[in-house]
């Protein structure tokens, strides 16, 4: 999370972007701070990488302004476009863009050539940015033999080795196999923490995002759905769509009821969830009552116990029990639902039997219907 202190180093304000007519970034704005990550995020189509390009300068915004410190690179009302060449700003794709002919070298040096730096300077700038990204001793080889890790590292380099202002990143390890992938993500956290360089990172994998952005700014449809923190935006979710895109999201569907003890949402048969924060969770009930509760696999434990079940339990008959070593998953159908739930060996249970799980009233979340 940015410090109070920290400095806005971006800040996009309204953009948006038409293709044949068609809306597919909508109003979209942020701030992005020095020493920061912020990652991108949402399914494919949602417009994280044509914010990403707008802000390179790769395209023109049809609305709205971008800010590189002080300066306005772009003011579509205006008529300023400054061209991505002079916005100070690296960028890697996803595809690694390497040169077959092309050493080690002569790739981390290209962009400094193009800006006519000088040649010693040349030398020192490509050695650094080569020693960062752990590629020393590899100056005369041919990108064609490197992996695909080294050659994500190449990439990384040849965009650093100018010192932009702020990296650009569009899904750059989504061409890498699982472990690589899981590996890079580190390198990479530990790489902009010891440059101190500020990030934009685009993805649709949610472990990516949880692993890398001090922020995350979830997008759908062309507009962004909430921004903070990972923790901020798992733990409580401004919508249902970010409840259910990050992490495993479980339904129950019920009727808002008033009794003796308040007011609670009544599931199928007897069960009733209570839920703290009661009047923000009553704000998202229908005008006919109808409503979710939504909860995560971690809000349920099972009752050991054997006798019916009290308020904010729920009872769920046991479909399948799989063996994963450590410990059992369990395929669920409870109040209409069917779920998975992770539990602990020590729980001894078997396929068609009937479990009683307890919900912790201060996870429930409640949407309408």
């Amino acid at each position: 999370m940015p410090q109070p202190s920290a400095k806005v180093i971006l800040s996009v304000d309204g953009l948006s972007k038409y293709y044949d007519g068609v809306c597919v970034l909508d109003q979209v704005s942020f701030q992005v701070y020095e020493r920061e990550i912020l990652v991108l995020l949402g399914p494919s189509g949602c417009g994280k990488s044509t914010t990403l390009r707008l802000i390179a300068g790769l395209e023109r915004p049809d609305a709205g302004v971008v800010r590189l410190k002080e300066n306005v690179v772009v003011d579509a009302r205006s008529g300023i476009f400054t061209p991505a060449e002079k916005r100070n700003m690296g960028m890697v794709f996803q595809a690694f863009a390497v040169w077959p002919h092309l050493t080690v070298e002569e790739h981390v040096a290209f962009p400094l050539l193009v800006r006519r730096v000088s040649k010693n300077e040349i030398n020192a700038k490509v050695g650094r940015a080569l020693e960062v990204v752990g590629l020393s001793g590899l100056e005369k080889r041919l990108s064609t033999q490197l992996s695909g890790g080294q050659q994500q590292r190449l990439a990384l380099a040849r965009a650093l080795v100018y010192e932009p202002d702020i990296l650009l990143l569009d899904e750059p390890l989504s061409n890498l196999d699982a472990q690589l992938r899981q590996q890079m993500r580190l390198e990479l956290k530990n790489l902009q923490r010891q440059l101190g360089t500020t990030f934009i990172f685009v993805t649709h994998d949610q472990d990516e995002a949880m692993t890398l952005a001090h922020r995350v700014a979830l997008m759908r449809n062309g507009k962004i759905e909430q921004v903070g923190t990972p923790q901020e935006v798992y733990d409580d979710p401004n919508s249902l769509f970010v409840h259910s895109f990050l992490g495993t999201s479980i339904r129950f569907e019920g009727r808002w009821l008033e009794d003796s003890q308040g007011g609670c949402i009544q599931l199928m048969n007897r069960y009733r969830l209570r839920f703290n924060a009661l009047g923000d969770g009553r704000k998202n009930i229908s005008a006919d009552g109808r409503a979710l509760a939504a909860l995560r696999p971690e809000d349920l434990q099972i009752v050991t116990e054997t006798r019916p079940p009290q308020d904010n339990e729920i009872e769920a008959e046991v479909r399948d029990v799989i063996n994963l070593g450590d410990r059992y998953e369990l395929a669920l159908k409870g109040c209409d639902t069917e779920f998975v739930l992770e539990v602990s060996k020590r729980h001894r249970v078997n396929a068609g039997e009937n479990i009683l799980l307890a919900v912790d009233p201060a996870r429930i979340k409640v949407w309408p219907i």
